[in-house]
């Protein structure tokens, strides 16, 4: 298996390929959420890779999702083209009080500005071009929007793309920023 957990610490992305091409080739994608450490990123992908170990060995294509890392392994070179196959959509069984007003929020926040407290964060992987990450983050919002209405919170873990909401904090760097004095890093550059 490609080390996978040492290439991702520096940047929390990494791409790799193992072999030769052809048959004996692994192609291999690691993504940890923009907020984490490296040392976090690296244990998080280390996980990854013994849950890939423990529950799928000797497979020709695993994903493995975990809450802020994703692992992808796969005999087929899918290196810079949307996965539109595989997604995990987690989402909160607890009900806001006033659902219309929430999904108005969750609406605003994750297509325009919002007025309400809710957290939300997009990534996608980065082999993809940017009118790929488009077409990904699109059909994730449509995911959240069938499973997701009335939810205080929801996750979709795609094999391109992450798209999630929270009624909480739950990006490493708010509070980490906030208690060290770190300055926050740039946003990415617009994708209009």
């Amino acid at each position: 298996m490609i080390d996978m957990a040492a290439q991702s610490t520096l940047d929390r992305f990494a791409i790799s390929t193992f072999g030769g091409g052809g048959y004996d080739a692994v192609y291999g994608v690691a993504r940890c959420q923009g907020d984490m450490s490296h040392e976090a990123c690296s244990a998080c992908i280390t996980g990854a890779e013994h849950d890939i170990l423990a529950t799928c060995p000797g497979s020709g294509a695993v994903h493995a999702w975990r809450e802020k890392c994703y692992l992808h392994y796969d005999v087929t070179n899918f290196i810079g083209k949307w996965d539109q196959n595989f997604a995990s959509v987690w989402y909160s069984v607890l009900k806001p009080e006033d659902p219309k007003a929430f999904q108005q929020g969750v609406a605003e926040l994750m297509g325009e500005v919002s007025n309400m407290t809710i957290y939300g964060m997009a990534q996608c992987t980065q082999d993809l071009p940017e009118s790929e990450c488009m077409q990904c983050l699109e059909s994730s919002l449509n995911t959240m929007a069938k499973y997701c209405t009335g939810s205080n919170g929801c996750r979709i873990f795609g094999s391109s793309c992450v798209l999630r909401y929270e009624i909480y904090k739950f990006l490493w760097l708010d509070d980490a920023v906030a208690t060290a004095g770190v300055e926050a890093p740039a946003p990415a550059p617009s994708m209009n």
